[in-house]
């Protein structure tokens, strides 16, 4: 019978009147729980009162002669095109609206039914309970 069987070395047999036991050898004990540790840790905010204050954000202007008429090419691939691109979002957004639709709409008939179910079960129990 091996005690150890990881090791490489059998342990030789005990001497007779005596038996080989598993013994803990470590300085502590661990107690299991089923339950984690737990500790409460608090946080607290650092205030930087030696920062400079954080200064107004005032965008420049751009010069008068540069913006004085924009040129659109027609079928220019860097506009947005609203209805080639709204399109799909809507099909989306619509089917998710109609599948969600509908399944409240099966919840709430499985309820109905489920209502009568447990009305038809509660008259059967109250009619058996009063024959008994």
């Amino acid at each position: 019978m091996a005690i150890y069987p990881n090791r490489d070395i059998a342990t030789p047999e005990p001497v007779p009147g005596r038996q080989h036991m598993v013994v803990q050898t470590e300085k502590y004990i661990e107690q299991l729980t089923d339950k984690p540790p737990q500790a409460e840790a608090g946080v607290a905010t650092e205030f930087y009162l030696d920062r400079p204050p954080v200064p107004l954000f005032q965008p420049k202007m751009p010069s008068k002669d540069c913006c004085k008429y924009t040129q659109i090419l027609e079928g220019d691939p860097e506009l947005f095109d609203f209805d080639a691109e709204a399109e799909p979002m809507l099909n989306v957004l619509c089917e998710k609206t109609l599948e969600q639709a509908r399944l409240e709409v099966l919840e709430e008939e499985e309820f109905k039914i489920m209502k009568i179910q447990q009305k038809e079960y509660e008259e059967i129990r109250n009619a058996e309970l009063i024959e008994a």
